[in-house]
């Protein structure tokens, strides 16, 4: 879904939250579903207790045939959804023979001349409450998006006719219909007005005597209040993280605490905790559960927000260093809202590091806190950042990486330069056995004009001209005596080692030693031409590495 997409479902996802007369929900629904998907006709099918599907709501019927039908289970396209609980799309409805059709279906489809017909899953808590659909009278293909935006619709949609069933089954309880309105109205606000996890908490404490706690899907402490405040977040005295909420899901008792889910029909955010002043109401816990629903879409539309958010500056940082940018002013304008101004000075950061989550969130609030971009690159981490260089040295520290910087750059051009430098530097520390170490082009020593084009071609020049008929050995025979070479000099020069670094026998070693000496004459293990070719050998390794590598600056 693009930008557009999200915040149109966004808006519908709030306005849906606020419907609490169920039948009025569901028309809203299916009108919804018609209008943004531009389709003839949309429809939504709710469970009985026999487990049977009815059609309840519809939209762009051609009369009223196709309310109340009712599909067994297991046919037809609603039975299929429910019984996977996946979506499922069918091209032509009446001429599909993987489905399993009934005469009574078959019939109204055809009265209604349906062809082609979606149907999502409404999934609460695992289970399915509902079918969504929507129809053409003609072939019609729907793309990944649609179908994308039509399983996200389905999903509020589960929300949302929860909420509306759990508010009227509050309201019936008089003593806490007017509290559990105005906690649920107070929460709706903070949603409409875009607020987030940590307004909603504060607004639950006001309304308990105690702390609330939002932990999130690991159990760790995310946010704390207490009286409508903020207070340091952290997990009661004698609970370890591993105690106890995300094994569960589902509302929980202990003592004077209550703790209910935070959860999406697909997702699962963590736990709201409150350890109460005075035990809690069975009417106080269905409004906390009411409030961790609302915490749920919150959160929902800020994973959505926040994964549109990562995959653009991921697209941005890869056709920068790619050189795919075709109208710079034009990607300038593209890229500033999401905080990379090409006008400003940058430092790049790129960082390989093992698979550690922490980096990647931490890298994201480095970017937040100076300016910039950070995404994933290449098998890396990269960023763009508008800090001093001792600040990125201080942060690469902490990462447990190998860390390359490269900069201050400005302009396209020479951003995507400078990154292919900081890659550059990664891959020769890494080549250099300095893994976990951090370096810019000025910190390689000797090996830092291999950055440039020029510098590689002068080092291709003295590798050919040391070792060049041990490479055409190699080459010709496939045999491995520059890698012989490599280790014998690294090693100290000590046979021993060097068999053992190759697995290779004593004998086998003596054997190559003398080829290398037929090959580049005497003398080359020995004094400053040792140190000549071991250079060589070096330079090869490090530019073998570096080939992979974009295409370096001139």
């Amino acid at each position: 879904m693009n930008t557009r997409e999200l915040q149109a479902l966004y808006d519908l996802a709030l306005r849906l939250s606020g419907v609490h007369d169920l039948d009025a929900l569901l028309q809203d629904v299916v009108a919804q579903a018609r209008r943004l998907l531009d389709v003839d006709i949309a429809y939504l099918a709710l469970p009985g207790d026999d487990g049977a599907l009815t059609i309840e709501v519809t939209d762009g019927s051609l009369g009223p045939r196709l309310r109340g039908v009712r599909f067994a289970p297991g046919v037809g396209i609603a039975g299929r959804v429910a019984d996977r609980g996946e979506p499922v799309r069918s091209a032509d409805y009446l001429a599909d023979r993987d489905l399993e059709h009934s005469d009574a279906v078959d019939r109204v489809a055809r009265e209604e001349g349906l062809r082609t017909i979606v149907g999502v899953p409404l999934r609460l808590r695992g289970r399915v409450v509902g079918v969504l659909m929507v129809a053409q009278r003609r072939v019609r293909e729907f793309g990944g998006g649609e179908m994308t935006f039509l399983t996200s619709l389905g999903s509020f949609a589960a929300v949302a006719i929860d909420n509306a069933r759990l508010i009227t089954e509050l309201r019936r309880h008089v003593d806490g219909a007017e509290r559990a309105a105005r906690v649920h109205g107070r929460m709706l606000g903070i949603a409409l007005r875009g607020g987030g996890a940590e307004e909603v908490v504060r607004a639950v404490s006001a309304e308990f005597p105690g702390t609330v706690l939002l932990v999130d899907e690991r159990d760790r402490p995310r946010v704390a209040a207490s009286g409508g405040a903020v207070r340091p977040a952290a997990l009661p005295a004698g609970e370890s993280p591993a105690a106890a909420f995300a094994a569960e899901r589902r509302t929980r008792r202990d003592g004077g605490a209550v703790t209910v889910p935070v959860a999406s029909p697909h997702a699962y955010f963590g736990a709201l905790r409150v350890a109460a002043d005075a035990p809690l109401q069975d009417r106080d816990v269905r409004v906390l559960e009411r409030a961790a629903m609302t915490l749920a879409l919150v959160l929902v539309v800020e994973q959505a927000v926040g994964d549109a958010e990562r995959r653009t500056a991921a697209d941005l940082a890869e056709q920068l260093v790619a050189g795919r940018i075709g109208d710079e002013a034009a990607f300038a304008r593209r890229a500033r809202p999401f905080g990379l101004d090409l006008r400003a000075e940058h430092r790049v950061l790129v960082v390989e590091t093992a698979d550690d989550a922490r980096v990647p969130v931490r890298l994201g609030d480095l970017v937040r806190e100076h300016g910039g971009i950070a995404a994933p690159l290449r098998g890396r981490l990269a960023a763009f950042v508008r800090a001093d260089e001792d600040v990125l040295r201080a942060f690469a520290a902490t990462t447990g990486g190998t860390c390359g910087l490269g900069g201050p750059a400005a302009g396209a051009a020479d951003l995507a330069a400078a990154h292919a430098d900081a890659s550059a530097c990664v891959t020769v520390l890494k080549s250099l056995a300095r893994e976990g170490a951090c370096a810019a082009p000025a910190d390689l020593g000797p090996y830092r004009y291999l950055l440039s084009g020029s510098g590689r071609a002068d080092a291709d020049r003295f590798v050919r001209a040391t070792l060049g008929p041990l490479l055409d050995h190699d080459e010709r025979r496939g045999t491995g005596l520059v890698r012989t070479a490599d280790a014998f000099l690294s090693g100290g020069r000590h046979h021993t080692a060097a068999a053992a670094a190759l697995h290779i026998h004593a004998n086998t070693l003596y054997q190559r030693l003398d080829k290398i000496t037929a090959l580049l004459g005497d003398g080359w293990r020995d004094g400053d031409r040792a140190l000549d070719v071991q250079l060589a050998l070096r330079l090869h390794r490090l530019a073998a590495d570096l080939c992979e590598e974009p295409p370096p600056h001139p």
